[in-house]
Parts: structure tokens; sequence; C-alpha cells
């Protein structure tokens, strides 16, 4: 595996796989302060030579290795470089922003490396042979530290992944269902106690099984030709090709794994409505509601969210997959339950995310509210260059849209997103209600 480390004399060396196909060189231009933290998210095509990293990126070739680390500072080559390997977003150091460094965790960037490392070695391996023995005490142990790390920060932490520009869509794909599958079972710790009485409320509430069944989910997809596999698919056209893997990688976990884990990896296309996949038999109908594992519920709700977001390759603004899935039929395939805590944890718009406001100004966003998500406070710029002189100042106007009715965010990385803001403003408690589901 190849890294970036620091030597004594603090020089850094970007060394990197073949795959990548950069030179390696000494790095000599990081700053001191190499905390993560007093971020902004930039899209690369937005990157500026200067610009300092604030969390570091990962390799999307190899996604258990980092590219570079935080604390560099950016040069012409490198931005274009980024460009070339397909790294969608950055995260920078910016002036005024020092109160969003609690809401994110560098140990949590490191989890899901190990996991993306965990996983790509195992589905190597289950690629070649079918009856190969999975490594069940490793799975267990990346999902404990997993659960541990979001556990050790901040309790409003928002959902994101680092995987965003990952080329394998399978290993990304398996990682963010995880990783987001785990969020809402820790969110949602009472409802899984009232939705496991047969067990103890301990074990009902223990969310690593849930983990390791998110994490091989698809993993019957290996079985499969890439063609029939679910990520060359939209989510609603029809074709039922693909349905097997349900079954193929439940034959690949079974007696392996844990009943409630195994369970994910069978039914995680089962719909609340009824309208899911598999069928228990050919004269009987899917499962639907409290007939469906809880634990498949969730990562039902994390599987659909993921594939609406990166399905056909172009990242989707969040707020999108959200309306989305609130729409029919998608929503009556989601427990309203878990789907209300979906929309607490995963925020239309992320803190230290740059977007443009219908009078065109551009801003960065501050504070979301978990009764208005899709209006959040905002940090006015005063030009939309974001290396300015005139933006790089902490006393920025402060504007909170959930209490302007005239003004409203329009647009997320030149994307318009103006038809998929949903939800109240706080001048209204509409959207109070369904959110405290959650809690």
């Amino acid at each position: 595996m190849f890294c970036l480390f620091p030597p004594a004399n603090r020089t850094f060396w970007v060394i990197v796989g073949p795959s990548v196909g950069l030179i390696i060189q000494p790095v000599t231009h990081l700053v001191d302060d190499e905390r993560e933290g007093v971020m902004l998210r930039v899209i690369v095509k937005q990157a500026r030579p200067g610009m300092v990293l604030a969390r570091a990126v990962i390799n999307p070739r190899q996604p258990d290795t980092t590219l570079l680390a935080s604390g560099y500072a950016l040069e012409p080559h490198t931005i274009a470089r980024l460009h070339e390997i397909g790294v969608y977003e950055i995260w920078i150091n910016y002036p005024g922003l020092d109160f969003l460094d609690d809401l994110y965790s560098p140990r949590l960037t490191q989890q899901q490396q190990r996991m993306c490392e965990t996983l790509k070695t195992s589905f190597t391996g289950q690629a070649t042979r079918t009856d190969a023995k999975l490594p069940i005490l490793q799975y267990r142990d990346v999902v404990q530290e997993l659960v541990q790390s979001i556990l050790d920060s901040a309790h409003d932490m928002p959902f994101m992944s680092d995987l965003a520009g990952v080329d394998d869509y399978l290993l990304r794909h398996s990682a963010d269902v995880c990783f987001l599958g785990v969020m809402l079972g820790l969110r949602l710790e009472s409802y899984l106690i009232d939705q496991r009485r047969k067990v103890s409320g301990r074990h009902a509430k223990d969310v690593v099984n849930l983990g390791i069944g998110c994490m091989l989910h698809d993993i019957g997809e290996l079985q499969m030709p890439e063609s029939q596999r679910e990520s060359r698919r939209a989510i609603d056209d029809g074709n039922t090709d693909w349905h097997k893997h349900a079954e193929l990688g439940y034959a690949t976990v079974r007696g392996q794994i844990e009943p409630s884990a195994a369970n994910v990896v069978l039914n995680h296309h089962q719909h609340y409505d009824g309208t899911g996949f598999p069928k228990l038999s050919a004269a009987e109908r899917p499962q639907a509601g409290a007939q469906i594992h809880v634990f498949s519920r969730i990562a039902m709700a994390a599987d659909v969210y993921q594939h609406l977001l990166r399905g056909d390759g172009v990242p989707m603004p969040a707020v999108a997959a959200l309306w989305r899935i609130q729409q029919a039929p998608l929503r009556s395939w989601f427990d309203p339950i878990v789907l209300a805590a979906l929309l607490a944890v995963v925020p239309p718009f992320l803190p230290g995310m740059v977007v443009q406001l219908s009078d065109r100004r551009f801003a960065v966003v501050a504070k979301n509210h978990a009764e208005a998500p899709c209006y959040p406070e905002v940090q006015v710029l005063q030009t939309p260059e974001l290396e300015s002189p005139d933006n790089q100042t902490s006393d920025r106007e402060v504007i909170d849209l959930s209490k302007e009715p005239k003004l409203q965010i329009a647009a997320v990385d030149g994307c318009d997103v103006t038809q998929f803001l949903f939800g109240s403003r706080r001048l209204t408690p509409a959207i109070a209600t369904p959110l405290k589901l959650a809690v």
C-alpha cells in the first residue's frame, strides 16, 4: 500500500501508486497548522493554486490510500491532476469558519479508508472464488471502530462521505451504505429496542451486525456480469435481471455472519409497502412493514439514497436525492421512522458548502436547522472568487434563510436546486413533526 507520510524534517513526500501516475516528489509547502478544520468545500474546478487542504484527499483509484495530506498547498499541476483522475471535491482552509471544526472528524476519514481496504481484499477473493471464507472478525473490528468514531464525534455531526471520487462503484457504494446505515442505527437506538423485542435491549441496539450486513449487502453482484449489476440500472427502470444478487449474496454469507446481518444481505430491497424483493416463495408476496427486519429497513434507506446520489456516476446534489425519496413511489418504500432519521442525519446542504442564493450572491452554509433543513444559516461572500481578499474575513454578513421568506438557495455546484427545496421555513413548523420521530 502506498501512502503519504511526514519524515522527521517535516518535508512531506507524495508517494502514489502507479495507477495514478504522479511522480514521487518531496512536498515542502505544507502550512504549519495541519489540524483539520476551518473548512470550506469547493469542487475541484473552483480550486486555485495556494489553497490549503483542510482534509486529506483520498486516492480515487486506491481508496485505502491518501493522495494528499491536510495542510498541503495546492499547485497548478496538482489541480490539473486532480481533475484528470476524477476527484470531484476538496475541503480547504478558509477564514471565519472555525465553528465548523467540531462537525467533522479526521478519524472517520481514516475509518472509511480502512473499510475500503478490507472490502477491496474481500471482494477480490469473492470475485475469484465464491466459496472463499469471509474475514468476519476483521469486518466486526472495522465496524466497531467506525461505531466508536461516530460516538466520539459531535452529536450533531452530519453524514459526509470522503469516498465521492472513488472509481470502483461497488466498493464505494458498499462503504458508504455501511457508514450511513450505522449512523441511522445509532440515531434510532430506541426504535431498534422497540422493534427487536425478542432480544435484550443491549443486544437490540447494537448496530455492529447492521454495519456488517450493510458492508456486504451487494456482495452477490460479484457473481453477476457487470452489465447486470444494480449500479448499471436506474433505480426504477423495470429491469429485474439484477434482482438475483440478493439471493446470491445471501447464499454466500449464510452461516458465516450473524442471522441479523445476513438478513440485510437478503432483504435490503424489501419495501415497506410490500413492492420489494425477493419473495419468500413463488406463491407469496414480498415482505412488508414490520415483517421486514428493522436492519433491512435501515439498509434499504441507506442503499436507495446512495444509489440516487451516485448511481449514474455524476454526483447529484444531496437536496435533490432527499427530495426524490419523499415523492411517490419511493416514499412508500421507506419505513416512516427510518425516513425521518435519514432526513435528520443527511443535511440537504453541508456546513462549509458554497451555494448561490436566489439574489445571485454566493454564500457559505454555516448552520443547519432541523426544523427547516433546506433553509440554513449562511455567510455571504463578497465575490464568487473564493480566493479574493474581499472574502478573506471572518466578518461576513450572516443570513438565516429560515427567517427570510424572499431569499433561498438557488444553486449548488452550478446545478439549479430550486425545485428540490422541501419543508417549511421556521416561520411555520410543518417540517418539525416528522423529524422529531427520529429522536
